[in-house]
């Protein structure tokens, strides 16, 4: 009922047996990640052009299994145990707004916080479900399916149960409050609808015997003395440290010459409104980042996979095809070789955080399974003319050289081994940036 019968079909692994024996010995030969990035590569022709999200989440789930790998564990059990509890973390910003459960919020802090529909039900209300009743050591006493509270409330342990159960989830009501409460830096929001007659003891009627009638507290205008957050005035890729030792987290995007307000006259005068620019640049990356290794093959199956992806497709394709790209998609001369594709990371780097992503690295290691060498590329979708790429590739100098000690750190290399080069897409050329060596 999937397409993913007919893989298994022609890769000769469509019984149980067959299916097990295939994937346990990939597993042990390479890994979960490589397993999982090439049963992800089998899959992508059978994916819809716009289909962005099954890609994101194959690139997603070869992650998860790449921090699995780093356990050294074959055990299988125990992966499915890990994706199932693994969450991803996504790159931040500084102008960001996070959506998320009060659970996930614990241990964040945030300038502002919202607290919407608070409402919920009365504060004591104990989970449903069998009654389980559990001795001092955790071992359970008895089970059992309660009656309704008119007969549960005439037995002595039936009724002593449900009092130490509502206990219990209120004390779990109240820790989770206190952390939806604690979270803000700067002003909190709550809202919610009126106590008005309802007799519920439920979190707003909480808060109004708490605090009173009015809520409100502090300057309502807080903001007005925060102002809007200022760059740093220089245009290097250094990190800062902000007053007090508070760390200031570096932004995940590239960092760029412009200042704020400053736009390139490329874009000023493009025929593209910064919007369609903007979706078009993430078109081509999304594309390339399904590309593992070039090939005529491999070619031809995009050419077809994205004919109806548009300018960004044929942008992409014609990347593909280029002789002068060749080594972007060309595997290196060694033992082994992998591919991180739209990888994201974080590292510390001089005290501060730094939150990447990586368009494409390839790694290479030798017969001992070492790894020798990594090419960093990243690209870029700007209009530029052929004739100044030096000049275009200058404001990503600072950015590209921050990549090539994350690629170092995350692979082990010394950064003598790891190259990077800007790919312009639209005229199709490299530029290098650094000196390896």
């Amino acid at each position: 009922m999937t397409p993913l019968h007919a893989l298994l079909v022609e890769a000769e692994c469509a019984t149980g047996d067959a299916l097990t024996l295939r994937l346990l010995g990939e597993i042990y030969a390479g890994g979960f990640e490589r397993t999982v990035e090439a049963w992800v590569h089998r899959l992508e022709p059978v994916l819809a052009p716009d289909d962005q999200f099954s890609r994101e989440r194959g690139r997603q789930l070869a992650e998860a299994a790449r921090l699995y790998d780093e356990t050294g564990s074959r055990d299988v059990a125990e992966f499915v145990q890990f994706v199932e509890r693994h969450t991803v973390r996504e790159a931040e910003t500084a102008a960001v707004v996070r959506v998320m459960t009060v659970h996930k919020a614990k241990g964040l802090g945030f300038d502002l916080v919202v607290l919407p529909d608070l409402e919920g039900t009365r504060l004591a209300a104990r989970r449903r479900g069998l009654a389980v009743q559990r001795a001092t050591d955790r071992t359970v006493d008895w089970i059992y399916d309660l009656p309704p509270e008119t007969f549960y409330a005439q037995d002595e342990v039936l009724a002593g149960y449900v009092a130490g159960a509502e206990a219990d989830a209120c004390y779990e009501a109240f820790a989770l409050l206190y952390v939806a409460m604690t979270r803000a830096k700067r002003a909190m929001y709550v809202i919610t609808e009126p106590v008005g007659t309802s007799q519920s003891h439920n979190f707003p009627r909480w808060l109004q015997e708490t605090l009173g009638e009015e809520w409100s507290a502090g300057d309502e205008r807080w903001y007005e003395a925060v102002g809007p957050a200022t760059p740093a005035a220089d245009s290097e890729a250094r990190l800062v440290v902000g007053a007090g030792g508070r760390v200031t987290r570096r932004p995940a995007l590239a960092p760029s010459e412009a200042t704020p307000g400053d736009v390139a006259g490329e874009r000023l005068f493009a025929l593209e409104v910064a919007g369609g620019a903007a979706a078009f640049g993430r078109g081509v990356h999304d594309l390339l980042a399904q590309v593992e290794w070039g090939g005529g093959e491999v070619t031809a199956r995009m050419a077809q996979s994205w004919a109806d992806a548009g300018p960004a497709g044929a942008e992409a394709l014609a990347c593909l095809q280029e002789p002068a790209l060749a080594e972007v998609w060309r595997p290196p001369v060694a033992a082994r070789a992998e591919v991180w594709r739209e990888r994201a990371f974080e590292m510390v780097w001089e005290g501060v955080w730094v939150t990447g992503v990586f368009d494409r690295v390839i790694v290479a290691f030798d017969d001992q399974n070492r790894p020798i060498q990594a090419a960093l590329f990243d690209f870029k979708t700007d209009l530029v003319d052929e004739s100044r790429l030096g000049a275009a590739a200058r404001p990503h100098e600072a950015q590209m050289g921050l990549y090539r000690e994350a690629v170092a750190r995350l692979s082990g290399l010394p950064l003598a081994a790891v190259s990077a080069r800007l790919v312009f897409t639209r005229v199709r050329r490299t530029v290098a940036i650094g000196v390896a060596g």
